[in-house]
């Protein structure tokens, strides 16, 4: 496990969370090593548990079509081989309806003269997994600049794609303290709208450097743009390890095969230099150790000691604690940190007024009596939960 914080790492027996119990990591071996460890980690995964009678949990799950390709296609006589094999072809279906829908999203914004990117799913599983089947998705994820994000709704609206009706609202605070607006079509389909790749943004120069490195690709004859390699790699680990009830565990997936594609190409000195810059160091340097540790990463030495000896906040530190720690999403503490580390250098004076935007966002409330309203009723539940707590002697 990463050294950077002991206590950030949940217990192994939990299967949410941004680390991976000991099964989980079982089947990630199985999804990652080659040919004869993964077929080795698969049949002990087997041996532990029972496919066919037990719950497997959904971050566990969304690997199963990986462990296909990786493993199962050239071993038939592995088992569950045909299972996971209709697992994959039924990834491979719905990723199409998606892939589909990413290029007709992106030909609104290009006829609204508009930059576009392509995040997260659609980008890796296109570029480093080379095979859609392989990666299963939940949606889209599109950046445009932000200056243009107005504009990115109303052409995404002329394609079908709207603000649901209990969204949020358009406002600098928005944009100031989210990444990303959910669009939804009248058939389910959704798509983020992102106007910032990482969630802590730092350094206001990073969101154009992401695009002055951004690498052109095509998706079904559509032009479009993606990250490099290196801030791929920043984005897998900054997003995976935030903890999260359906474990996001594949971040660990996303990194490998980023680092097994780009092989000697991968700017280590742009990744770090972006992590440092973004605020981000501390969750690279847990999440490159422990890919170093546990899976054998080609990361080099000075890298790690360049993140271990990068300055970090005190208010960064308390956030990738609080991040990487379940429940988290339930803590006041957590947004307190959070507003502390993406708040703008303004005067003292300005922090109440900012602090209740902040929250206004956060809690997607319109007017700041109803934030006085909710922060009371969550502090009386608490008070009421910690009276009724029993005593430990």
């Amino acid at each position: 496990m990463p050294s950077a914080n002991a206590s950030t790492v949940p217990d192994p027996i939990l299967v949410e969370g941004c680390w991976p119990g000991p099964l989980q990591v079982l089947l990630l071996h199985s999804a990652i090593d080659p040919h004869e460890r993964a077929l080795e980690a698969w049949r002990e995964w087997n041996r532990r548990v029972d496919l066919e009678r037990e719950h497997v949990d959904v971050g566990s799950f969304r690997l199963f079509p990986l462990v296909y390709r990786r493993l199962l296609h050239a071993e038939p006589s592995a088992p569950h081989a045909k299972r996971l094999q209709g697992l994959y072809k039924r990834a491979w279906y719905e990723n199409q309806f998606r892939l589909r829908a990413a290029s007709v999203a992106l030909q609104a914004l290009a006829r609204a003269g508009l930059d576009a990117m392509v995040l997260k799913g659609v980008a890796i599983a296109q570029t480093y997994y080379r095979d859609v089947g392989s990666r299963p998705m939940a949606d889209i994820d599109i950046l445009v600049r932000p200056g243009s994000i107005a504009r990115a709704i109303a052409a995404l609206a002329k394609a079908g794609w709207h603000v649901p009706p209990d969204g949020p609202r358009l406002s600098d605070a928005l944009l100031r303290y989210r990444k990303s607006i959910v669009l939804r079509r009248a058939d389910g389909m959704e798509l983020d709208l992102h106007w910032a790749v990482l969630d802590l943004r730092g350094d206001e120069n990073a969101c154009d450097s992401f695009w002055a490195a951004a690498v052109p690709v095509s998706l079904n004859r559509v032009p479009m743009r993606i990250l490099c390699a290196a801030d791929q790699l920043l984005h897998a680990c900054a997003h995976g390890l935030v903890w999260n009830e359906v474990s996001p565990m594949r971040w660990i997936a996303d990194a490998m095969m980023i680092l097994e594609v780009a092989g000697d190409s991968m700017d280590w000195e742009r990744l770090t230099s972006m992590a440092i810059g973004a605020r981000v160091s501390c969750y690279l340097l847990a999440a490159l150790e422990y890919l170093l540790d546990e899976f054998g990463a080609a990361v080099p030495d000075d890298v790690i000691a360049r993140l271990r000896a990068a300055p970090v906040s005190l208010a960064s530190r308390r956030l990738f604690a609080l991040h990487t720690q379940g429940g988290f999403m339930r803590t006041p503490r957590t947004s307190v940190w959070k507003f502390l580390v993406c708040r703008r250098r303004s005067g003292l004076l300005r922090i109440p007024s900012e602090f209740l935007s902040f929250l206004r966002v956060a809690l997607n409330i319109e007017s700041n009596s109803d934030v006085f309203v909710h922060v009371l009723r969550e502090s009386l539940a608490w008070a009421n939960r910690q009276i009724r707590r029993p005593t430990r002697i």
